[in-house]
């Protein structure tokens, strides 16, 4: 299953199997900022994006002795 995610308000959408009914802007910082963001194709929802992240960000961050 692949997901449309929005980078600004990270707005997970399932992608339609029709890529032809796919919006191609997220309909909620359309509605609640007027401003037309771009979504991106992902093989994962935005939480679980961020959630894999997380760990690597806390290694490039940890002390030079690791």
């Amino acid at each position: 299953m692949s997901y449309l995610n929005c980078p600004a308000c990270h707005l997970s959408l399932r992608a339609p199997r029709a890529s032809y009914m796919a919006p191609e802007h997220c309909p909620r910082c359309i509605g609640r900022r007027r401003v037309a963001i771009p979504l991106f194709p992902s093989p994962l929802p935005t939480r679980q994006l961020i959630a894999n992240e997380a760990p690597e960000a806390k290694r490039a961050a940890g002390s030079p002795h690791d």
